[in-house]
């Protein structure tokens, strides 16, 4: 069917208009009074959540569900008011949403992942985690992502299927940690001597707990040098002063004693060939 132009008169133009211009400004007021209360919603479901003691890692997911449904509710609002029929809508939206399904099963893997997080709890808002190359603290945990910030202060962005399918190491699960350190040491080496500077420094650092007992002991032979490890079990919230303490003090006196760390000596044997 062809658009004829002389159809579009001044009556005609009036007559549309007051057929569904009234719902057209209802539907934009509606839009505008949504889109602006959300904001003040917001705030009291986010005080409600404080008020029950909701954890963070669940509170985080229940205001993305919030949010989702907040403006499924406000469409079919819109919907309704310009004179669409819901039940027409509702079945397109099915129809849409079976295509969509394959369309972005990922969407959807990352939402089951979500929950999965959520029911099993294999870490919360708070805890310090490693996955892959990262350590940081779990800020947030959404509908489809996990927001984990780094000790270098940047947000890393996860999505939960990958959170839930690959191995994560929950630092902060347990409050007591072993610090596992190997000190090297030449064959020359007074073996006594080094594990009375070892035990020495150990025993007299303050955060260093005294049970379970700490260890440093000849660990291993190799041909390059003798291998001193150090078991010591410290708070989570220690475990990095610690190490550094230890290692830096640990090497002041092994110098103030004469002990030498080996290093790696290439030699470059230049043959001339004789014709």
């Amino acid at each position: 069917m062809k658009f004829d132009i002389k159809q579009l008169t001044l009556e005609n133009l009036i007559s549309f208009i007051e057929k569904y211009g009234l719902s057209f400004i209802t539907a934009l007021a509606i839009y505008h009074i949504g889109k602006y209360s959300k904001v003040y919603i917001d705030k009291s479901v986010s005080k409600f959540l404080e008020k029950t003691n909701v954890e963070r890692s669940i509170a985080g997911f229940v205001k993305s569900i919030y949010s989702l449904l907040y403006y499924v509710v406000l469409f079919y609002l819109i919907i309704d008011v310009i004179g669409i029929n819901l039940s027409s809508v509702t079945t397109l939206l099915g129809a849409l949403g079976i295509v969509l399904g394959f369309a972005f099963k990922e969407t959807l893997g990352n939402f089951c992942g979500g929950l999965i997080i959520l029911i099993f709890k294999p870490f919360k808002v708070g805890h310090i985690v490693e996955y892959e190359k990262y350590i940081g603290e779990i800020v947030n945990i959404e509908l489809f992502y996990t927001k984990m910030k780094n000790f270098q202060n940047e947000l890393i962005i996860i999505p939960n299927g990958l959170v839930t399918n690959n191995v994560i190491r929950n630092i902060s699960k347990n409050k007591i940690r072993r610090l596992d350190l190997v000190y090297n040491v030449l064959y020359s080496s007074d073996i006594r001597k080094v594990k009375g500077i070892l035990d020495e420094l150990i025993c007299g650092h303050p955060k260093i707990l005294k049970t379970p007992e700490p260890i440093a002991r000849l660990g291993d032979i190799t041909e390059s040098a003798l291998k001193f490890v150090v078991y010591v079990y410290v708070k989570n919230e220690d475990y990095g002063i610690v190490k550094y303490d230890l290692n830096e003090s640990i090497k002041m006196k092994f110098d103030e004693n004469g002990i030498e760390i080996p290093f790696v000596q290439m030699e470059k044997i230049l043959r001339k060939e004789r014709e």
